[in-house]
């Protein structure tokens, strides 16, 4: 009886043994769990920043690389209008097209006396040719002239047109007409002609 005895005090410590080591095991366990929640959800953070800050450091780059693009444009829209006006003030005078039939209506006077001079400057006497050839199926009775010398002015620049004292009302007709096609014109009087006198001297382009 006493061998039976220290038999089952035998199996009841082992038992104890066992229970003790499956309450460690299971407090281990649960540590793990705890443990592994924790370095999950610092990971989770972690990324979270790193994505944040990657998310930031894009639209950062994006950003800088808008504004690159925006400026290049800008400079290239620039250049691109400092190039027209470079050509624009190369390129010779011309009275054609729709800018000629404007002129033409707008100078269309049967019978006006006038005279176109033009001075030694081939771009000048090509576009005295197209104002004369305009003005002539404009139905005025004009002439052309060549100067080698203007006075007082030995190489006039751009459109004069010089009238008498006392213009009539034909010569506002010319000066708005070339203003409408962008000749823009100077006057000058001359004082010792008579009325109706209409000169219209085509000088060197004027290159701004």
């Amino acid at each position: 009886m006493w061998a039976s005895w220290n038999s089952l005090e035998r199996l009841s410590s082992l038992n104890n043994w066992v229970l003790g080591f499956a309450a460690l095991f299971g407090f281990l366990a649960a540590v793990g769990v705890i443990a592994g929640w924790f370095l999950g959800a610092r990971v989770s953070e972690l990324q979270k920043a790193e994505l944040s800050q990657f998310q930031t450091d894009a639209q950062t780059k994006i950003a800088l690389a808008n504004q690159t693009a925006a400026q290049a444009n800008e400079r290239a829209e620039q250049l691109a209008q400092e190039n027209l006006k470079i050509r624009q003030q190369m390129a010779d005078r011309v009275l054609a097209g729709d800018v000629r039939k404007t002129f033409i209506n707008s100078v269309r006077h049967p019978g006006h006396v006038g005279t176109v001079i033009f001075i030694q400057d081939r771009e000048a006497a090509d576009y005295a040719s197209d104002i004369f050839s305009a003005l002539k199926e404009a139905g005025w009775n004009v002439g052309k002239q060549y100067r080698q010398a203007y006075d007082p002015d030995p190489r006039p620049r751009g459109i004069l047109v010089r009238t008498a004292q006392s213009p009539d009302p034909t010569v506002k007709l010319l000066i708005a007409a070339l203003e409408k096609i962008g000749a823009n014109p100077r006057t000058e009087v001359a004082h010792t002609q008579d009325k109706g006198f209409i000169e219209i001297v085509v000088g060197a382009k004027i290159k701004e």
